[in-house]
């Protein structure tokens, strides 16, 4: 009896640890914010199940990808309220099928378990009714390791140019690109960027370091055609380069002066990237009238069945889309104005509207199977009036469709033609990370204007970006001004969260990779943002603290979870109303400060971008 009865107690202990190690972490969430143990089950600490008699009771859970190593002392009591021992039966399946593995005895008492799945535990007496099983069971998880934090590569810091006029260029690294395209080439393996004033590349090898090179690949006295319809501006206009069946399709704009709605979208190729370039002349152009789209901006897309279209178009009559030839380059129906000067009345599809939007850049997800369409807006006249300009209120929206031509929705279900400063997912506007003690502060503003990279299934959005100073009058003509402040290229990883949704680093890329992050990595006090649609000023973050029972309180209230390899899910309360936000935790890097720190990046349903960081211990 004794032997049968140690044989029980273990094989109890085995399949009571399954259930309660995974049923921590999936347990429904109460309107306080704290888990429902669900009936059957007690506190983690202490879950229980109670057998009288020749009934059968049983537990289940669907269990996550949170903490899914983890240890637990466990203690087995059985006990009779009179009467001799006839013992018990336990048994449990995963996923619908029995199983007898998933579990370690790693010593007396101690068990070590790390299988995923949905397990039902039951218990079942064999004697009369007057006889109990009661089992309890003490969890302690252990966290992943985040070591690997405190060996990221910490970007390269951009150098201020000394002077002006003999300045190197080549020092400069990301400091003054504007409107930055970015592009990987095929052969070399090498990421560059090319912008607005085009004078040469950037040139990396692993997004954080950059360097000047392949100066004047392409000049503005080159592009004959276009000038000869923008009366002979010398200034090229936030570019996009792409290769085409093996030839390099450098696509520019130069516009007839800074806000005119008179400019041409103009082509140029070459074998390699460092050139020669050979100008091919007009793409489109548009009239001059501000009810007609702006010819700026080119971003070149390739469909997933293969075609080549060109998105386009900035602050007169919206952004427009059309296909073309990929054997020449150009538009393969005619459109904007042609050859004669008459204009078609075709520009193409629009796909995003109102006055103050351009930079548009489309990038397909074939994991998602949406097209996502970026688009940088000056927050529209109204509560920001008169103070929103390129220079303090720029920001980032993004929609999604399932055809590359449209419609573009936001996550509410808006159309982008009708896009305005409270509508659309801002994925990134101006923020700034408050300073603790012994901490720098550092504001920027007015990120937009970005491009997307797919590298192999790794994402990176590119943006420009201002430093939030202020705003100095007096000083107009100081480089610090924040009217004539130079940009930042700015490198962020980006991810896509579990409805699909892309959020981005609240940091600098600096070299982190994706890893495992549990809920347990994730208490501690943050410095949190919420990227308010409505407001296009820098936003200071606030102070919140994730609690060890996975409540937030602070600044805001509610719960957090991670819900599997890197994701992360907050529900906060706020005015009454609670809405849930999905994203990603990640190691990161604070450029500001020189050090790394772990950060969460998500969206809620209405399109809301929330931002987290907590330096590490």
């Amino acid at each position: 009896m004794k032997n049968n009865l140690k044989k029980l107690v273990l094989t109890a202990l085995a399949a009571l640890l399954c259930f309660v190690l995974f049923a921590c972490s999936a347990a429904p969430e109460t309107p306080g914010g704290k888990p429902d143990p669900g009936p059957g089950t007690g506190d983690k600490g202490a879950n229980s199940l109670t057998v009288d008699g020749g009934a059968s009771k049983s537990l289940s859970l669907v269990i996550g990808e949170d903490e899914t190593e983890a240890s637990a002392d466990v203690t087995l009591s059985v006990t009779y309220a009179d009467g001799a021992a006839q013992g018990f039966d336990i048994s449990y399946t995963q996923n619908g099928a029995a199983v007898s593995d998933g579990i370690v005895m790693t010593e007396a008492g101690h068990i070590t378990a790390s299988r995923e799945g949905t397990y039902v535990i039951a218990v079942k007496m064999k004697a009369d009714a007057s006889k109990s099983v009661s089992v309890t069971v003490a969890v302690t998880q252990t966290p992943p390791d985040l070591e690997t934090a405190r060996t990221l590569v910490a970007p390269v810091k951009p150098m201020r140019p000394v002077g002006t006029g003999s300045a190197d260029f080549s020092t400069w690294g990301d400091y003054t690109q504007h409107d930055p395209g970015i592009f990987k080439d095929p052969l070399n393996g090498k990421y560059y960027t090319v912008g607005t004033n085009v004078s040469s590349m950037l040139e990396s090898e692993d997004l954080m370091a950059w360097k000047s090179v392949n100066s004047n690949f392409f000049t503005p006295g080159q592009a004959t055609e276009v000038r000869a319809w923008t009366g002979g501006n010398q200034l090229f206009w936030a570019p996009d380069l792409i290769v085409i069946n093996g030839v390099y399709h450098f696509y520019y704009s130069i516009t007839a002066g800074f806000g005119s709605p008179k400019s041409a979208i103009g082509l140029a190729t070459a074998p390699a990237i460092g050139g020669p370039y050979t100008d091919r002349g007009v793409v489109v152009k548009s009239t001059g009238s501000s009810t007609k789209p702006n010819c700026i901006d080119p971003n070149v897309i390739r469909s997933k069945d293969g075609k080549l279209y060109m998105t386009y178009g900035s602050f007169s009559g919206g952004i427009f889309i059309f296909e073309l030839d990929p054997a020449t380059g150009k538009a393969k129906e005619a459109v904007g104005v042609n050859g004669d000067g008459v204009d078609t009345n075709n520009y193409g599809t629009k796909i995003a509207g109102g006055i103050g939007m351009e930079g548009p850049y489309i990038s397909y997800n074939p994991e998602t199977d949406y097209y996502y369409l970026f688009v940088s807006i000056i927050a529209n006249p109204g509560n920001l009036s008169p103070s929103a300009n390129l220079f303090r209120t720029y920001n980032v929206r993004v929609g999604r469709s399932r055809g590359v031509t449209g419609p573009y929705l936001d996550p509410e279900g808006n159309d982008m033609t009708a896009l305005t400063n409270d509508k659309g997912s801002k994925i990134i506007g101006g923020y700034t990370f408050e300073a603790d003690e012994g901490e720098v502060s550092r504001g920027w503003k007015a990120p937009g204007h970005n491009s997307v990279l797919n590298d192999d299934g790794t994402w990176y959005m590119v943006h420009h970006v201002r430093r939030e100073i202020d705003n100095n009058e007096a000083n107009a003509n100081a480089s610090d001004n924040p009217e004539k402040g130079p940009s930042y290229q700015v490198v962020r990883r980006m991810f896509f969260n579990e409805d699909g949704w892309p959020v981005v680093s609240p940091n600098k890329y600096g070299g982190e990779q994706e890893q495992k992050i549990g809920s347990q990595n994730l208490v501690g006090e943050w410095k949190v943002i919420k990227l308010i649609k409505e407001n296009a000023t820098c936003i200071h973050s606030v102070k919140a603290t994730f609690n060890a029972d996975k409540t937030v309180s602070g600044a805001y209230t509610g719960s957090f979870a991670a819900t599997g390899g890197n994701k992360v899910s907050i529900t906060l309360t706020e005015s009454g109303v609670t809405t849930t936000y999905k994203g990603v935790a990640m190691l990161d890097w604070d450029y500001v400060n020189r050090k790394p720190v772990l950060a969460f990046t998500a969206v809620n349903e209405n399109g809301v971008h929330l931002w987290g960081n907590r330096y590490l211990a």
